[in-house]
């Protein structure tokens, strides 16, 4: 079993929270060092018993509180190759053997069988995660401009889906963004928008899907009831039973509550 809550999510900050049997880690710790030890303390979960902190790319909102919570409670930070290029400066110096390569191929973290991938963003390296457990299966992909094949085979199937619906492309176009903002948003290494996740979410749902959380949504171009209504009238026309499926927004504050998933 899998416990799952994400702490935060949205341009002020992401960060989630997986524990396996006998592993606990952070997916990004894009915010302050106090602001994670308050939500992991709300959740009886002690910063020291983390076993690491695996960043998806280097972007503010997702390494903010890296280097304090490595240095503070001596957790290894795990980045792809490219993604340290531009971490170290960012996140300032933590132990060296703290500094570990994110393995694109997969790898073993105590429990926990972890397989990033490739997704399409306006960073060096940015990567989704796979995270599996015996049979059980997260997939997280929270800032990624197109859905290409890989990423729609890597998250097909997964047990809980923790996927980006960053923005309503009406609220966009009419919205106060700057132009060149708007078209880096809509690029293919921008964001996924409502509509974008829902033309694709019969593709990459079955019957394992028990858990949708659409996540990273903007405060200035979405609504959460928008980016729910828009997936939920998809999950309707796709065949995906609302009682088999539980759909739900992370609020960018305060995320959502502890999600169990089981095979």
């Amino acid at each position: 079993m899998f416990k799952v809550k994400v702490l935060a999510s949205g341009s002020n900050g992401n960060s989630i929270f997986i524990e396996g049997h006998n592993t606990k880690i952070l997916i990004d710790a894009g915010l302050s060092g106090k602001f994670i030890e308050n939500k992991l303390k709300e959740l009886n979960v002690d910063p020291n018993e983390l076993s690491g902190i695996l960043v998806s790319h280097e972007h503010k909102d997702h390494v903010t509180g890296v280097g304090v919570f490595s240095r503070r409670y001596d957790i290894p930070v795990y980045a792809t190759k490219r993604t340290w290029e531009q971490l170290k400066s960012m996140i300032g110096e933590i132990n060296h053997q703290n500094e570990r390569e994110l393995h694109k191929g997969g790898f073993e973290l105590n429990d926990i069988y972890v397989a990033p991938f490739p997704v399409s963003h306006d960073a060096l390296d940015p990567v989704g995660f796979n995270l599996m457990v015996n049979n059980i299966k997260i997939s997280i992909a929270t800032d990624c401009g197109v859905f290409s094949s890989v990423m729609k085979d890597r998250l097909k199937g997964s047990n809980c889906l923790i996927i980006e619906s960053n923005h309503d492309p009406e609220l966009l176009k009419k919205g106060p963004y700057p132009l060149f903002l708007k078209k880096r948003i809509r690029s293919v290494k921008g964001h996924l928008s409502n509509d974008d996740l829902a033309e694709k979410l019969g593709d990459i749902v079955t019957s394992n899907t028990d858990n949708i959380v659409l996540a990273h949504l903007s405060e200035e171009n979405n609504k959460p009831d928008l980016a729910f209504n828009c997936i939920k009238n998809s999950m309707v026309f796709n065949g995906i039973s609302a009682g088999e499926t539980n759909l739900m927004v992370a609020d960018r504050k305060n995320g959502t509550s502890l999600i169990q998933v089981e095979g």
